[in-house]
């Protein structure tokens, strides 16, 4: 069975289960950690399994630990470390068929360790505004684990509350500007905008729906990538969260990647 065709079927799954039970409803409201402007204090494990191109494949193990800070009655201070582990498969060219290298030649090791630290605004109605920074060391111990540049990426994000039209929905947009500020000369330089739109429904039964597609632009190149992006999940417990997301290239004159799936599940402290 083709991977393309998995994932179908489980969405298929989950869509009947959400119309099954969208008729039901909960009382009350859980942090399931999803709206960033609610930062809780968590772990998170994190695998994502890459179908970068026809010639490469990935495989990434992050450890993400987010921690807030109440600045005062109404400002919190939202930080977020990714320390990401990466075993990444190579094709060669052999005549006319490609060969994936033998597991002793697979690229593997630590990739670019990120830090990101947003600053919360107090809420204005149904508005709440972010803003803050995001910084990437060239950590990565092989030339295809990373990117080898040291990597700033100011950030804007809002959000506006659809609760009055649906319960536990809202909606945001995140940009970022992604410029190396050093690294390998070698390397390529990097000057992307991301444009994230994001739209969450929590669901009854503790589950949640979020699409949020990382639209990006390459400056250098003036050229698009564009995906669709779905994650679903569900609270395990009052303190873990349990989510699957699925991505797939829809426009890639800037290719990043074909499609990925990350599983990732979280623990609240």
């Amino acid at each position: 069975m083709k991977f393309t065709n998995c994932i179908s079927y489980f969405l298929a799954i989950f869509l009947l289960m959400t119309i099954y039970n969208f008729a039901e409803s909960e009382k009350g409201e859980i942090n399931n950690g999803q709206d960033f402007t609610k930062p809780l204090p968590r772990l998170v494990v994190c695998c994502k399994y890459q179908d970068i191109s026809e010639f490469s494949r990935a495989q990434t193990f992050t450890l993400r630990a987010d921690k807030p800070f109440n600045l005062n009655e109404h400002w919190v201070v939202s930080t977020r470390v990714d320390l990401p582990y990466t075993d990444i498969r190579i094709k060669k060219l052999v005549g006319y068929r490609y060969t994936i290298l033998s597991p002793k030649k697979h690229e593997r090791g630590l990739s670019d360790l990120s830090f990101q630290a947003l600053f919360i605004t107090p809420t204005y109605g149904k508005w709440t505004f972010a803003f803050g920074l995001k910084l990437c060391f060239p950590t990565a111990q092989g030339k295809n684990l990373g990117s080898g540049k040291y990597q700033m990426l100011p950030t804007f994000s809002f959000k506006y509350d659809l609760k009055n039209w649906i319960n536990g929905a809202w909606c945001a947009l995140l940009v970022r500007q992604d410029f190396d500020i050093g690294g390998a000369r070698s390397r390529r330089s990097i000057n992307q905008t991301c444009l994230e739109p994001i739209f969450n429904i929590d669901l009854p039964y503790s589950w949640f729906v979020t699409l949020a597609p990382k639209i990006r632009y390459n400056w250098k190149h003036r050229t698009w990538f564009v995906p669709f992006d779905i994650q679903i999940g569900k609270m395990l417990t009052e303190k873990m969260v349990l989510s699957l997301e699925y991505k797939k290239r829809l426009v890639d004159n800037f290719p990043v990647f074909r499609q990925e799936i990350e599983l990732r599940l979280g623990y609240f402290f």
